[in-house]
Order: C-alpha cells, then sequence, then structure tokens
C-alpha cells in the first residue's frame, strides 16, 4: 500500500490461530469454580416452590358450634384425633384422610352403641332388683312365706307360658315385676283349688277366668 510520501508500508499479514490438536486432553475444570457454581444453582429458588417458613403449624380444630355446648369434648376429641393422624401421615392424600374419617365415624357409632346397651342393662339390673325387693317385701306374697308363695307364682307360670313368653319375660326383666308375680301367684293358687278346671263343661267346678276375675 503507497502513502502520500510515496512509501510503500509493508502488509500486514495475518496470523492463523494454530489449528487445535484434535489428540490433546479436555481440559480440567477448577473444583472451587465448579463448586461455587453447584452451590450458586442449588440457593437458586425454584419456580413455583413454596419457600420453607420457620412458623408452627396451627393443630387442627373444630369449634363447638353454638348450641352444641354440651358436645365440646367431643368434638375436642375429634381435633385431637385428627390432629395427631395428620402429624403421623404427612404424606397422606386426601382419599387416605376421608378413609381414615369414615373409619373412625364408624368406630364411635360402634362404641356409642355398645355403651348404651351395657348402660341399659346395668339399668335393667337395677330394676329387676328392686323389683325383687318389693315383692319379698309385699305383705301378701312376701315376707316369711316368700320362697313357698315364689313356688306358687312359678307353678302358675308354668301352666301358661310357653317357652317364648319365658324368654321374654327373662329378657325383658318384667317377669320380676311385682304385679306380674302377683298375678302369676293368683293363677298358682287358683290352679291349686280342685273346685278349678282349666276347660271342659264341668257344671260344678269353675273356670279359671272364673277365679280369677269372677262370673
Amino acid at each position: 500500500m503507497v502513502d502520500e510520501a510515496g512509501v510503500v508500508a509493508p502488509t500486514e499479514t495475518p496470523v492463523d490461530a494454530p489449528a487445535p490438536n484434535a489428540d490433546a486432553a479436555p481440559a480440567t475444570p477448577d473444583p472451587a469454580i465448579t463448586a461455587g457454581q453447584d452451590a450458586a444453582a442449588s440457593d437458586a429458588p425454584t419456580e413455583g416452590a413454596v419457600e420453607p417458613t420457620d412458623a408452627p403449624v396451627e393443630g387442627f380444630a373444630i369449634p363447638t358450634p353454638e348450641g352444641m355446648e354440651s358436645y365440646g369434648s367431643d368434638f375436642e376429641s375429634y381435633s385431637s384425633d385428627v390432629d395427631g393422624w395428620l402429624a403421623e401421615n404427612p404424606n397422606a392424600s386426601a382419599s387416605d384422610a376421608l378413609k381414615w374419617v369414615a373409619d373412625r365415624q364408624v368406630k364411635m357409632v360402634q362404641d356409642q352403641m355398645a355403651g348404651a346397651e351395657e348402660a341399659q342393662q346395668v339399668e335393667l339390673t337395677k330394676r329387676i332388683g328392686e323389683w325383687a325387693d318389693e315383692v319379698r317385701a309385699d305383705p301378701e306374697i312376701g315376707g316369711s312365706n316368700y320362697e313357698k308363695n315364689a313356688a306358687i307364682a312359678r307353678s302358675g307360670i308354668e301352666a301358661f307360658a310357653d317357652p317364648e313368653m319365658k324368654m321374654l319375660l327373662e329378657a325383658t326383666g318384667f317377669g320380676s315385676h311385682p304385679a306380674f308375680v302377683k298375678y302369676a301367684y293368683k293363677v298358682g293358687r287358683k290352679l291349686a283349688d280342685p273346685g278349678v278346671v282349666l276347660g271342659g263343661d264341668a257344671p260344678a267346678r269353675k273356670s279359671l277366668t272364673s277365679a280369677l276375675y269372677g262370673s
């Protein structure tokens, strides 16, 4: 190239970059740099992720509805059970939770029914005992003649009560009721009367119905 003074300037010849050596080993990354990059990547927030918090998790609780204060302990027990189950099963699905709630409700109903039946049986046993005491103290069939009169009452029951009725009297406790025992005693005494017949047309003897209620 010629400048204004007519001097030929030397031409710059570009220097070609050395061709890469295919046999050369790849450069080893600096461990310190790699560790720093990994740490930065792990600290970067993931899109849509929930940031961890140190705030305490509130327990599950169902407040007692107004007007149902008498069932407050039941609501507290239920809330405590649910809270404990959730703590033991943090990864449970909604289906698991619904199944657990259903199973708990079934068990609760079964326990309530069993408790009610037990309470009824206790009450019936107490009532039968009270009726028996009344019969023993009754001036007509109780006292010193109680055992003899009780046997007479049993004979009246045996004469007319079939197995099904006997089971009913025992299950309900009504066979020990003073009014029924007195009735059975009256039947037993009339059966022992030779002038009373259970059926037939004998004119000289009264029927059991006439003997009990009058003709």
